[in-house]
């Protein structure tokens, strides 16, 4: 038997699992309550699976919301980037559409800079770290 090896070969090199700068928390949720629980699951598996129907592109809590910047995948729209606020204190969820990412990240960054100015110093502020 003659064996040749193809035009097309396959890596046998192994991914690096372990990122070289790990992922930033861009909200914290209290996975103790119901309602936050909830909701981290729904955007586990709007984003994610073999058809997500987001793709994320960042996230940011305010009080009792979580604002997370969005490109619709599913769906045939004429925008397909939103601004997503999904309720943390009941279920529930609206959005506002804009053209571009850049426009919706600009959006999100619009609320973040509203807070800072807002925030009072016994308010608990946006946590960034490591994600486990």
């Amino acid at each position: 038997m003659c064996f040749t090896r193809s035009a097309t070969s396959v890596s046998r090199r192994r991914r690096n699992l372990s990122p070289s700068s790990p992922a930033k928390v861009a909200a914290v949720l209290d996975l103790d309550k119901p309602t936050e629980r909830d909701t981290q699951d729904f955007l586990r598996r709007a984003c994610s699976g073999r058809w997500p129907m987001w793709r994320l592109f960042g996230m940011r809590r305010h009080d009792q919301s979580l604002y997370v910047a969005v490109e619709w995948l599913r769906m045939k729209r004429a925008e397909r980037y939103s601004l997503v606020e999904l309720a943390l204190d009941q279920m529930a969820l609206r959005w506002r559409d804009y053209p571009t990412v850049a426009a919706a990240r600009a959006a999100l960054a619009a609320l973040d800079s509203k807070q800072r100015q807002t925030s009072t110093p016994a308010a608990p502020a946006l946590v960034e770290g490591v994600a486990p």
